[in-house]
């Protein structure tokens, strides 16, 4: 993909002959055959592992403030990551099931609430008879 201008992307000629190749599906097996993409892949990660920190260079001249703000967002949001999956893996399991009925409950599921009126009858129910 080209960007010809902010806010537009065209296809490249390569990703038509692609296209035009007839493939049935495209997807990130049939991706990794391109090393852009496999390059893309680990940046991704390495990103996603690294902690929240300030930049240890500054942004060329040639980024665009756009290229600047995704960037941070980038890193934000990898660090941010990081530390709810760290905080995630350090919870009890019931809390851990807890947290994760209240978040499908917040996203609207409605299978979730059941789950939820159903957890907490059992627990009610361990609790008076372990009294």
């Amino acid at each position: 993909m080209d960007a010809p201008k902010r806010g537009f992307l065209q296809i490249t000629e390569r990703g038509r002959k692609i296209l035009s190749e007839g493939h049935e599906r495209i997807d990130t097996k049939f991706l990794e055959r391109f090393p852009e993409f496999v390059a893309f892949k680990q940046r991704d990660s390495t990103a996603a592992a690294e902690p929240l920190s300030a930049p240890s260079e500054p942004a060329t001249p040639s980024s665009t403030p756009f290229e600047m703000l995704e960037d941070a967002y980038g890193r934000i949001r990898s660090g941010l990551a990081s530390e709810l999956l760290g905080t995630l893996q350090k919870v009890d399991p019931k809390r851990f099931e807890q947290i994760v009925i209240d978040l499908l409950v917040t996203m609207g599921m409605a299978a979730a609430a059941l789950m939820r009126e159903r957890l907490s009858a059992r627990r009610a129910t361990r609790g008076s008879t372990a009294s």
